[in-house]
């Protein structure tokens, strides 16, 4: 993940800096505020996790993911598709402490509704350009080929996350991304898309469940 700040807040001292143009931002929430706050406090290069997000700020990962969507939707943080070296495309995602208009977004960054007004826009510096996560779904005739393993600090994106979470109420969706985790990790799986080996667990974890609860059929009705 990429961190992007003002050139005049750019400093080795052990503190963070926010402009108070995004902390007095209306269109905010206490969450959202809170967690542009965390992960601005991160160094560059920095990979979050929803579940080390919302341990960091005491709430559940649904809260996480909710106001990760605020930040994104008001400017703050922006998600983008980018292929290094031949490999299959990855999600960029960058940190921003000023609102970015979505005008001055490349077309590919350009995810979703556009920021809310017209948001204070200051120029700021890339540090770099770390921080990807394989997200791109891959046809079956190239799957084989772009199958990669797990890799450390790997997550589902938290749009997925979210309508899982709301598609399957009864699941604790948390707790399945690390099992889920955990499990491929030690087995040593490799998949073209780990997005939609997610899904396939969770649709099977509910059918598991359904089963346990005596309930006939598959549930997917």
């Amino acid at each position: 993940m990429t961190v992007h700040r003002l050139a005049k807040y750019q400093t080795d001292d052990p503190f963070t800096r926010v402009p108070n143009s995004a902390v007095n931002d209306e269109r905010l929430d206490l969450k959202s505020r809170g967690l542009l706050l965390i992960m601005l406090s991160k160094p560059d290069g920095w990979t979050f996790r929803e579940r080390h997000l919302a341990e960091a700020a005491g709430v559940g990962r649904d809260q996480v993911n909710t106001a990760m969507a605020r930040l994104i939707e008001a400017g703050y943080v922006r998600r983008y598709r980018h292929a290094v070296d031949g490999k299959p495309p990855v999600t960029v995602t960058e940190v921003f402490d000023c609102a970015q208009m979505a005008d001055s977004a490349p077309e590919s960054a350009r995810v979703g509704k556009a920021g809310v007004g017209k948001p204070e826009v200051r120029k700021t510096r890339p540090l770099s350009n770390k921080g990807f996560l394989v997200t791109k779904e891959v046809s079956k005739s190239s799957s084989d080929s772009r199958k990669t393993g797990y890799r450390d600090g790997w997550t589902a994106d938290p749009e997925q996350l979210q309508k899982l979470t709301d598609k399957y109420p009864k699941l604790r969706i948390d707790d399945e991304l690390d099992k889920f985790a955990d499990h491929h990790k030690a087995k040593g799986s490799k998949f073209a898309d780990w997005n939609a080996a997610f899904r396939t667990w969770c649709r099977n974890a509910e059918k598991f469940r359904l089963q346990a609860a005596g309930v006939k059929g598959d549930g997917f009705r």
